[in-house]
């Protein structure tokens, strides 16, 4: 096998809704390491695409000492058709997934060259910010360290950004992100991880998550996004399953969840979303299950936080 280009690669999806809107991902960018080592790829599926040239000119010394490309992705296919088009073009040893409103703490990079000297398949870190999302990444982190289950980092963080992944076994295993518009980096994480057969997990916090009303993470749902996203999460729940973590499925269904579906789209609708989830899993049992799950987990952390 040829010796990778680059150390790092790391690649960024990036939509913009309005022409000319690059803070955000110039700031990830300018939190970058200027490193000969490391390969940028900017993937674009915005509206109205960026001009290269002027995202490379307002990078900095990032464009004069990486490699800092900027690819684009066919609008409307979402960010997993994006992160597939940027590992067609990686080059590098280590793959790590950035989103564009995010960024990297300083340090970061030195703490993962310390960590990979040794033979990893991924590497997974902490992340820092604030807000729910955040809570749950350290929720998980905080319980692993103490009862030494790592599946808990593997299984149940099922974004890319708290990890570095080795290309070697994204090749080797033929793993591809979901081209869906709603949680499409679920199952690559979820298979690399499979996948893997040495891992390593530091507490190190290298990424800062940024929740925004206004980002993608946030946009109202239609119903055919519900949809899709009750699909996404049915995977994530048979994947868990097999992997004898059913214990931390997702509420598929609870009371509230149920008033919520019928409140925003209606009684037919919520039958037709009744109906999808009843294909896989016994609609009865997911509302009971919704009732008493939110009761398990927290008296799980309490159990952690009092141990």
């Amino acid at each position: 096998m040829n010796r990778p280009a680059f150390r790092y690669t790391v690649i960024i999806p990036h939509y913009a809704k309005q022409p000319g809107q690059l803070e955000l991902v110039l700031r990830l960018l300018h939190s970058l390491p200027p490193r000969e080592d490391l390969q940028v790829l900017v993937v674009d599926n915005s509206p109205q695409p960026i001009e290269a040239e002027q995202l490379v000119r307002q990078s900095g010394e990032l464009s004069r000492t990486a490699t800092l490309e900027v690819l684009y992705s066919e609008p409307g296919r979402g960010a997993g058709r994006a992160r597939n088009v940027g590992l067609e073009h990686a080059a590098g040893e280590w793959l790590l997934f950035a989103d564009a409103d995010d960024y990297y703490v300083p340090g970061s990079f030195d703490c993962l060259d310390r960590e990979l000297q040794h033979p990893t398949d991924i590497l997974y870190f902490n992340i820092l910010g604030q807000g729910p999302r955040v809570s749950r990444v350290h929720s998980y982190y905080e319980q692993s360290a103490k009862t030494g289950r790592q599946q808990l980092v593997r299984y149940m963080v099922w974004a890319p950004w708290n990890k570095a992944i080795s290309s070697r076994l994204v090749k080797e295993n033929g793993l591809r992100f979901e081209e869906t518009s709603i949680g499409n980096d679920a199952m690559f994480s979820l298979n690399a991880s499979r996948a893997a057969r040495h891992i390593q997990i530091v507490q190190d916090r290298l990424y800062c998550l940024t929740d925004r009303p206004e980002s993608i993470s946030f946009e109202k749902r239609t119903f055919s996004k519900e949809l899709e996203s009750l699909q996404v999460r049915i995977r994530i729940n048979r994947f868990l399953m097999e992997e004898g973590m059913g214990d931390y499925r997702i509420d598929l269904l609870s009371p509230w969840s149920l008033a919520g579906l019928y409140c925003r789209y209606g009684l037919k609708q919520t039958h037709q979303y009744l109906k999808e989830l009843n294909r896989s899993f016994p609609m009865g049992k997911e509302l009971w299950r919704g009732c008493y799950a939110p009761l398990v987990r927290v008296a799980r952390r309490i159990k952690t936080r009092l141990s």
